[in-house]
């Protein structure tokens, strides 16, 4: 019999965290990373090169707890959702250039968390009240919902931005986003039924 090769794994450390560092995401172009640094009790959100080879910048500066950045699809700014240190309140979405610029709210101080933002169109997704939402792009102020019942969490774009993809009932679900909200019916998935060149987006 043939042995099989055996396949070499080189792991790269990119970040070198105080505390830990978590949530990474990827610029449209790969070519940095925004990720969630926490230190001293406060968690914000920082950039640095993909290979790990500049000094990091921090992006936030604030007595938050910062979390779950995604980029525009420009690369221009990041969207994270932003919480006051020992509140139960639910997180706020935030947008920030992403030169640690023009730090400032969504819409009219928009709530939720776990956002994500379509690399195609600008579309925003994210939770709230355990339920999925959707803006229209970092100007929509009314934003609608996606899911009206149970327990959804962690989205992401597939499919060209026209599906979503996300926990709910200890499975992923898939839904159509193109289709009107009454046409729209979420179908129950494992991992042998999305097709690798299909696999969601980091973005």
């Amino acid at each position: 019999k043939k042995e099989k090769a055996k396949i070499k794994i080189e792991f790269i450390k990119i970040t070198k965290a105080y505390e830990y560092d978590s949530a990474p995401a990827f610029s449209p172009d790969g070519a940095k990373i925004a990720y969630v640094s926490y230190q001293d009790d406060v968690q914000n959100i920082w950039i640095i090169d993909s290979e790990g080879q500049e000094e990091p910048k921090r992006i936030t500066n604030t007595a938050t707890l910062d979390n779950r950045p995604t980029w525009s699809p420009d690369g221009k700014s990041i969207i994270f959702s932003s919480a006051k240190l020992n509140d139960s309140a639910e997180p706020k979405l935030c947008i920030v250039d992403s030169n640690g610029t023009n730090l400032r709210q969504l819409g009219k101080g928009v709530q939720g968390y776990n956002p994500s933002c379509s690399p195609v169109n600008g579309q925003i997704v994210f939770v709230s009240q355990n339920n999925l939402w959707i803006m229209k792009g970092i100007d929509d102020e009314q934003p609608k919902y996606v899911t009206t019942r149970g327990y959804h969490d962690y989205p992401c774009w597939m499919d060209n931005a026209k599906k979503v993809l996300f926990f709910s009932d200890n499975d992923l679900h898939l839904i159509n986003i193109d289709k009107e909200d009454r046409d729209r019916k979420s179908t129950r998935l494992n991992s042998s039924h999305i097709p690798l060149s299909r696999m969601p987006s980091s973005a």
